[in-house]
């Protein structure tokens, strides 16, 4: 039996200026979060909004379409080709051009990557895939923001067949919300512990994108009656709507698990104020307002045009932009999308829904694929390979763990890894900052084997060696100590070495220390960070008790003044690449270190545990070294060492790993 519409079609399809006066104010959202988190920390619900106002649109025409058998996934498609290609083009082409010119060529080769992800609409895949502690800061990616395209698109290819499949079953309703509600509740089981899968994968966002359809589906076939008793209601669901958009932004931030049940807020606010309808005072005189209209019709053109401008700018200025350029870069971004609006994305819609239509547009989307897949594969070189900066880029792209020579121990849950057998075990328990030491240890290892003893590494990426404190959204961290902890007690580990980025946990709120059932963030004060550091004596203490040989590896020297792109000026207006050495004070090192530096000695004090302090060799005159004598960037960015540094030159962890007994010292070796 063929579905009777009953409620409003003709004015389901009819314009509405304040649903774009909606996109307007996502976009506007997104805009404040990219430029100024601080001040907009719940910006990114805009992009929320977003898929619900498209799962509304998208499936209102497709019921309209479905009800009067004019449905087409050919002629969809097409329109989709006519909405989506031009101003995607023309901004991937520009992306592509810029990046040649300024990039370097690790940064020129993982944005061919995303230019072929955006054109193929998959770079929410490819920066799921990417996610990871030594993976790119999301704001030196000119193209992150595309994954939101990605999810939308991938949406479009099996939501329109489902509807198609489901037209003339009864339970059409019924079977569209269980799908629905299955993807919420997947979003809301994974979040936690796969929080980069549930916030990129299409799965966990489909229930977004989804209730806008199901409003759609509840407002082309509810009974007049229904819809006239909703409208006698439009200013109170539009005042509910607003709420729980105000909610959002202001009890959302990046801390919360999002999408989540966090997600719920921006969702149904919007899906509220769509209900609500034209009549509701808050749509005519907010949404509908023309400013808010306005920028909702460029809201397509200005998201794809704002990020990689901030991004750029970001890269070759440094990450910490004045606000005075970043709003001079939004001005920009609005003044390229109003052009693009009128030059392109407007005369292409104007065209009929044809192949000779789309098909140039996809042809060219094509093109900027297989570029980018050149570009990523290195056969395109961007300008800066020829500009004499091979031993900087070596060190930014060097990897130091783990190494082929390590073995994951068994039962370990990948937190244990061994090297070698020697009659004792040195164990080092940490975070990356006890890993960037491995190339030296496996040069150790493999050119002494006789003397060396079995290496076993307890180490995770941004993973605090201290006990009971935890990372927001980082249950791996618990296995850290609950395995490494165990190990150490064995009778064959005689030498336990602690190594972290220690200050860092102290300087952000993704860390807290949890005892007696209550949580503390690490960057409370000091209260809490005596606290800390007393249950990591404890535990220093046990193990020295136990007849463990302890060496406590203080705070190697950090900061973007070390990252080793920071040694290459380049410009936006006229590109051009030049090395300069910045002198970074060994005194001021030292006094931001005193923070976590003077517990560390303390603990070693009070327990008999050895202080190794990497400063003593790192920043041995009035500045610290940046570049070796032989031109080696000492740094792979701004927190870890180079790896070809550290297996040179970075002999302070020797004497822990080979064995002092005589007999297993070969003739000749030097310490």
């Amino acid at each position: 039996m063929k579905p009777v519409a009953n409620g409003p079609h003709n004015a389901q399809l009819r314009y509405r200026p304040e649903v774009d006066g909606l996109r307007g104010v996502a976009v506007l959202l997104v805009l404040a979060f990219h430029a100024w988190p601080q001040c907009a920390p719940a910006g990114f619900i805009g992009v929320d909004i977003f898929f619900v106002i498209s799962g509304f649109l998208i499936s209102g025409i497709i019921f309209g379409e479905l009800q009067h058998g004019t449905f087409s996934f050919l002629h969809f498609y097409i329109r989709r080709v006519k909405r989506i290609f031009p101003a995607l083009a023309v901004v991937l082409g520009f992306v592509a051009i810029l990046g040649w010119s300024v990039l370097l060529p690790d940064e020129f080769e993982q944005l061919g990557k995303h230019i072929a992800a955006g054109a193929g609409f998959v770079s929410n895949i490819v920066l799921w895939k990417e996610a990871g502690y030594f993976d790119r800061a999301a704001d030196l990616k000119p193209l992150l923001h595309l994954w939101s395209l990605g999810v939308e698109e991938q949406f479009y290819i099996g939501w329109p067949l489902l509807l198609s499949v489901l037209w003339k079953s009864r339970r059409r309703m019924r079977l569209l919300l269980v799908i629905v509600i299955g993807s919420f509740a997947a979003n809301a089981h994974r979040v936690h512990r796969h929080e980069a899968e549930t916030f990129y994968l299409v799965a966990t966002r489909l229930w977004e994108l989804g209730i806008g359809g199901l409003l759609a589906h509840w407002q082309y076939f509810s009974r007049k009656s229904a819809i006239s008793i909703l409208m006698n209601w439009s200013d109170g669901i539009s005042v509910a709507g607003v709420s729980l958009l105000l909610a959002a932004v202001l009890f959302i931030d990046r801390h919360r698990a999002f999408p989540g049940w966090w997600a719920l807020l921006p969702t149904l606010g919007t899906v509220l104020l769509i209900a609500a309808g034209e009549r509701a005072w808050v749509n005519r005189h907010v949404f509908g307002s023309p400013p808010l209209v306005f920028v909702g019709l460029i809201s397509y053109p200005l998201y794809l045009w704002h990020w990689p401008l901030l991004s750029f700018q970001r890269i070759v200025d440094g990450r910490d932009l004045l606000d005075l350029t970043k709003a001079q870069t939004l001005a920009v971004a609005f003044l390229l999308a109003l052009l693009t609006y009128h030059w392109v994305e407007k005369p292409v819609r104007s065209l009929r829904s044809t192949t000779r239509v789309a098909a140039p547009w996809a042809a060219c989307i094509i093109v900027l694929a297989v570029l980018g897949m050149l570009g990523m594969v290195q056969k395109i070189q961007p300008r800066s390979s020829g500009a004499g900066l091979d031993n900087i880029m070596e060190a930014a792209q060097g990897e130091f763990f783990p190494g082929s020579h390590l073995e994951k121990l068994a039962g370990s849950k990948g937190v244990l890894e061994r090297q070698h057998a020697g009659r004792a075990t040195v164990l080092f328990i940490g975070d990356s900052n006890i890993q960037q030491y491995y190339p030296r240890i496996d040069r150790l290892v493999s050119t002494h084997p006789q003397a060396a003893k079995t290496v076993v590494f307890a180490s995770i990426g941004g993973c605090p060696p201290i006990p009971d404190v935890h990372g927001v959204h980082r249950p791996d961290c618990d296995r850290l100590l609950d395995k490494g902890i165990d190990y150490a007690r064995r009778p064959e580990v005689d030498t336990v070495v602690f190594g972290a980025n220690w200050i860092g946990y102290f300087v952000v709120d993704s860390y807290y220390l949890e005892r007696d059932g209550t949580k503390r963030s690490l960057n409370e004060g000091p209260n809490v960070e005596r606290d800390a550091f007393t249950g990591l004596a404890m535990l220093v203490d046990e193990l020295v008790r136990a007849g463990k040989n302890v060496t406590l590896v203080l705070q190697s020297p950090v900061g973007p003044s070390f990252e080793p792109r920071g040694m290459i000026s380049r410009t936006l207006v006229f590109p051009s690449f030049e090395q300069k050495v910045p002198r970074i004070s060994t005194r001021e090192i030292r006094e931001q270190m005193l923070r976590v530096d003077d517990p560390l000695r303390v603990i070693a004090d009070r327990t008999g545990a050895t202080i190794i302090d990497p400063k003593d060799w790192l920043c041995q005159r009035e500045t610290c070294e940046l570049l070796s004598a032989d031109g080696i960037p000492v740094y792979r960015d701004e927190a870890h060492l180079n790896p070809i540094y550290v297996r040179d030159h970075v002999t302070f962890l020797d004497d822990l790993v080979l064995d002092p007994a005589p007999d297993s010292i070969p003739p000749g070796l030097s310490r």
